[in-house]
């Protein structure tokens, strides 16, 4: 009955995420994958001559060290389009899952815990379906613990051979990697220090034999292959096209405005600030659990508490960094919360609860293909101007856009788009200029007279507040744009044509 309840989750997971594509840095990735592709090398400067000044440190960690995850990303796109790339998110969204479902049943926790800690991961998971190089760092995270929980259970150090390997890939697709480092070092030390302890407490025994004897580690656990490989996995990650300088542009970026800008970088709890009740009571619930669960790890591994207290800490803070809190330290609160409560169910509980999830899962999935929540592909046309490409032309000249239509626009018109902006916001006082002419400020709009641009596509209002923006007001108080596209809050401007 649990090979069914997990079988039916999993389908049903993977039909949630398998919806259209709906974030907007999907495209300039896509579109800097066939750059690379087609030119056979990595950029130093934007290739699509968006932004001619840049950031060293956006310009780096965008243009070069996302190079790997770009490049699969269009390889999805090209072999199979839109339904490619969705499928390839939904399989590695899906395989995340599961690695944490065996792992937390490998280390020894209940099926209830898991459970407790499985579901609610999924649920907030559906929120992590946009479609960029960090997809991949939340599979190979799993992975990584994967085989480390391997090793703590079997002492056998070829299992962690692939690391090495995992390192270097992960290294050139996504910077996630150095959550890897940090918690692989944090694992490592807290181990050397419990080794270091329990060493001093046999010496103790030695001059103290009255003592109640203590027991001595097994010869076999005092295995360093763990420590090895982390080194040689920190080594191997500089095998990018950052090299060392991967590691300080994490601080560089620390406090910048850019950064307080991000709103991927706010604080887990403010989720329900943007409308996000929802996921923000799934984080609430995993950050309980694992709070909870750090008394029952205490008692099970001062290594896996350690790296599950890093964790918590880091997504507390920012909610990027909050899938990781599951995806790596997910099975350890599981294990936490059976050390601490130890539930036993009878086989008939047991099964009950598995059938409920099976069912739970069978009628959502059905309720979500109905209302075309689940297994539906192509594109969210309420957040890109799908529609109103045609109006565009294959031409269409210098075009002011909506900072989120900016990758979408690079896709679709390739060498025809001269647009101003897009999501990589390679240079920071663009994008200032850019605010203010979308909030039609006095100093924005002499900019935008300034420009002379001969296409304007934007949205009515923006998409969190639901404000509207000023810019179109003016065009039209101006008499000297023409609308041509209006759809769904869609709109496309061209500049009247002077006798």
């Amino acid at each position: 009955m649990s090979k069914l309840a997990t079988f039916a989750f999993l389908v049903a997971f993977f039909g949630f995420c398998f919806k259209p594509i709906w974030d907007s840095d999907t495209w300039w990735h896509i579109a800097s994958g066939q750059w690379i592709v087609k030119n056979h090398q990595i950029p130093s400067t934007d290739p699509f001559g968006v932004y001619s000044t840049v950031d060293r440190v956006r310009n780096d960690t965008v243009l070069r060290g996302q190079w790997g995850g770009q490049v699969l990303l269009y390889f999805a796109e090209e072999f199979g389009g839109n339904c490619a790339v969705i499928f390839l998110r939904a399989s590695i969204l899906t395989l995340t899952l599961f690695l944490m479902l065996l792992r937390a049943r490998s280390s020894g926790a209940s099926m209830l815990a898991s459970w407790l800690v499985l579901i609610p991961t999924a649920l907030l998971a559906l929120g992590y379906t946009s479609d960029r190089p960090q997809l991949f760092s939340y599979l190979f995270a799993a992975l990584v613990f994967a085989l480390v929980d391997r090793f703590v259970s079997v002492k056998n150090g070829w299992i962690l051979a692939p690391i090495p390997v995992i390192g270097v890939l992960w290294s050139n697709i996504h910077a996630g990697f150095l959550i890897a480092v940090a918690t692989l070092a944090i694992y490592c030390s807290m181990d050397a220090m419990s080794r270091l302890a329990g060493m001093f407490r046999e010496k103790e025994q030695e001059k103290n034999p009255a003592e109640p004897p203590v027991r001595r580690s097994d010869p076999k656990v005092r295995n360093y292959s763990l420590y090895a490989v982390t080194v040689i996995f920190v080594t191997a990650s500089l095998l990018n096209a950052n090299g060392l300088t991967t590691y300080s542009y994490l601080f560089d970026f620390e406090g910048t405005n850019l950064q307080n800008a991000t709103s991927e970088y706010m604080s887990s709890f403010r989720l329900h600030e943007f409308g996000y009740y929802l996921p923000q009571v799934w984080i609430v619930l995993i950050f309980s659990a694992g709070v909870v669960s750090c008394f029952g790890l205490f008692k099970h591994s001062k290594s896996e508490l350690a790296v599950l207290v890093f964790l918590l800490f880091a997504g507390a803070f920012y909610y990027r960094y909050f899938a990781f809190v599951s995806f790596i330290s997910g099975p350890y609160i599981a294990v936490g919360l059976s050390t601490l409560f130890r539930p036993s169910l009878s086989e008939r509980l047991e099964n009950a609860l598995h059938g409920v999830v099976a069912a739970t899962a069978v009628v959502a999935l059905v309720i979500g293909i109905s209302y075309q929540a689940a297994f539906s592909d192509g594109v969210d046309k309420k957040m890109f101007p799908v529609e109103a490409m045609d109006s565009l032309g294959k031409s269409p000249g210098k075009i002011f856009n909506h900072m989120q239509w900016g990758g979408f626009l690079l896709w679709k018109l390739n060498d025809a788009a001269h647009i101003y902006i897009d999501g990589r916001v390679l240079d920071r006082e663009k994008y200032a200029r850019y605010t203010n002419m979308l909030w039609a400020t006095p100093p924005g709009l002499q900019l935008f007279e300034e420009e002379h641009f001969d296409v304007v596509a934007i949205p009515a209002s923006n998409r969190f507040t639901g404000e509207r923006y000023p810019l179109p007001m003016y065009l039209e108080q101006t008499h000297k744009w023409d609308l041509v596209f209006e759809r769904d809050g869609n709109l496309v401007y061209r500049r009247k044509v002077e006798n």
